[in-house]
Parts: C-alpha cells; sequence; structure tokens
C-alpha cells in the first residue's frame, strides 16, 4: 500500500470516528448517574403515591428530568402515562405539546384529537379539551400548515 493510500484510509477513519463521536453526543452527555437516580425517585415516588394526583405530578416530574437529560422517547412515555393516571388533568397535556410540537407535530396531531375526542365540549368544557384545541389551533397555524383547519378550531375555541 502506498503511503499516500494509508494518508487517505487514516482521515477516512479520523473524520468517521468525529462523526460517530458528533453523532452520539448526546447519549454520552446525558449518561450522568446523578440524573438517572433523580428519574428512578421520581418513577418509585409514583408507584408508591396513594393518590392519582400525586401519581401524576411523580410522573410528569420524571418525564421533565427525562427530557432534560435528552431521552426524549422515555419522556413521553411518562407523559402518557400522567394523562392514563389524570384524564383531566391539563399538564400532562402541556408537556407532550412541549416535547412533541418541534420533533413530530403529526403525532401531537393524533394525541390531541384523541384527548379532543374524549373529552366533553359545551357550557362547562373541560379544561383538558380547551388546551387540546389550542394546541390544535397552533399545530395549524404553526407547524400543519392548515390555515382553514386553524380558523375553524380558533372559532370553536372562542366559542367553548
Amino acid at each position: 500500500m502506498e503511503l499516500w493510500e494509508r494518508v487517505v484510509a487514516a482521515v477516512v477513519a479520523v473524520l468517521f470516528v468525529a462523526y460517530l463521536s458528533w453523532r452520539y453526543r448526546p447519549a454520552v452527555l446525558a449518561a450522568r448517574p446523578g440524573v438517572l437516580a433523580a428519574v428512578l425517585h421520581a418513577r418509585d415516588r409514583a408507584r408508591g403515591a396513594k393518590d392519582t394526583a400525586g401519581r401524576a405530578t411523580a410522573l410528569l416530574e420524571a418525564a421533565e428530568l427525562s427530557a432534560r437529560a435528552g431521552h426524549v422517547t422515555s419522556a413521553i412515555g411518562y407523559c402518557l402515562r400522567a394523562a392514563r393516571v389524570a384524564p383531566t388533568s391539563v399538564e400532562p397535556v402541556l408537556a407532550l405539546r412541549r416535547l412533541l410540537e418541534r420533533r413530530a407535530p403529526e403525532d401531537l396531531e393524533r394525541l390531541l384529537w384523541r384527548r379532543l375526542g374524549s373529552s366533553p365540549l359545551g357550557g362547562d368544557t373541560d379544561p383538558v379539551a380547551r388546551v387540546a384545541l389550542e394546541g390544535l389551533v397552533a399545530l395549524y397555524a404553526g407547524r400543519l400548515k392548515d390555515r382553514d383547519r386553524a380558523a375553524a378550531l380558533g372559532q370553536l375555541l372562542t366559542r367553548v
């Protein structure tokens, strides 16, 4: 093998290692033992909670810690569990909106439509339905770019 071939191979190897280091940087930086311990503690608190509000609060805390550590999928899972535990609470829906609005707006759209479908609309509208409507209006006005749906849901939002 010629000298120039070895140099090219070495440069390619260095570039490959640099790419891998950059690509997996969030996982390496987020692997702090204190964060993992805090998430596990919040999860254990959720398991041991006596009421649904305490369980939902602990799950949302675990979601926030997971999101800060870069584990967005786990954070979404904790938020969904919190929403299942406390279906009348607004906080899980807001947390899901924060997590999914930029990363997966189509998934957020589906989740918000499900929440809206399971919440009563009428004179005393469920606050969860209101937050879901606000999220859908923001999605259609922003990331999903559907002015007609945003306008229609905006009108519905003013009437409920």
